[in-house]
């Protein structure tokens, strides 16, 4: 009997080496021809995208969800392919892949010689954005990463983040591995924007209760260090730019409990603010709002 996760990842494999054979210029026309393919015909996750964006949206007609999630179709298999092809490009080329909007917010930042939280989200492309930022600062970053279900899919994705020396993180059992990380003045990246427990946080994304994990902010206050949220947005030439911002949770006047939560919500207002000026380009096929 096949093993249904080996099955699973040799399909990938073969996927990946077909999206090295186009190569990266020609990633937005693969994009467009899976987009079209699944929307139409492999309609996977096709009821939770439609049923996210009417909730974000509830302003938009049924005609302009259909097309945001046709959309978002094409942006996801923009991203899965550019994470297919990373381990094939130069640091020359990923460099030159990525804009820094307003670096000079984040390289203020890093001249402080603090360990920092940098906070991104599921958009653009999170993955490719770490190691351009890792390759442009001559830095390692520690990267959190979350165990998938397919350990082979797991692997590879490990093995691809660290292709240029940035190292990962196991989600779970982290905790102490990102106080070492931090207190030692090292980045640690952390995608923000994944669902929370049941019984976890709430804030608000999109004026809807929202799930959010506490640990972020929680390892923040007790280290003293900054929180900056980086969001990368894909342009019309499928480069990318990347825009900062620091969480400033030293502002707030209320005590830890109140400024975790204050962390959380101003995060999720960036996050949200960037979903709304790039609405195809987040993950929409996730459960954010299950409970």
């Amino acid at each position: 009997m096949i093993n249904k996760n080996k099955l699973e990842y040799f399909l990938f494999i073969i996927l990946v080496k077909i999206v090295n054979l186009f190569g990266f210029s020609r990633i937005k026309y693969l994009a467009k021809f899976f987009g079209l393919i699944f929307f139409y015909f492999i309609p996977i996750r096709k009821k939770i995208v439609i049923a996210n964006l009417k909730i974000a949206f509830p302003e938009k007609n049924k005609k302009d969800i259909k097309k945001l999630t046709l959309q978002n179709y094409i942006s996801f298999f923009a991203t899965l392919f550019e994470i297919m092809s990373i381990p094939k490009l130069s640091k020359e080329k990923i460099l030159s892949l990525v804009e820094w909007g307003n670096i000079e917010i984040f390289s203020g930042i890093f001249r402080r010689n603090k360990g920092i939280f940098l906070l991104t989200a599921h958009i653009g492309n999170w993955e490719l954005s770490a190691i351009a930022a890792s390759l442009f600062l001559k830095k390692k970053f520690f990267v959190l990463a979350k165990q998938q279900r397919n350990q082979y899919f797991s692997d590879w994705l490990n093995k691809m983040r660290k292709t240029f020396g940035n190292k990962v993180i196991p989600l779970g059992m982290s905790v102490r591995d990102i106080y070492i990380a931090l207190k030692e003045k090292n980045i640690v990246g952390v995608v923000g924007d994944q669902r929370g427990p049941k019984d976890g946080l709430r804030v608000k994304l999109f004026n809807k209760d929202t799930s959010v994990y506490e640990g972020t902010a929680e390892i923040a206050l007790k280290l003293n260090i900054p929180i900056v949220a980086a969001m990368t947005i894909r342009k019309q030439d499928y480069s990318f730019k990347v825009i900062f911002e620091e969480i400033k949770y030293n502002t707030y006047s209320n005590d830890n409990n109140e400024k975790i939560i204050k962390i959380n919500q101003e995060y999720m207002n960036i996050l949200e603010r960037t979903i709304r000026e790039y609405p195809s380009q987040w993950f929409w096929m996730h459960k954010i709002w299950k409970y």
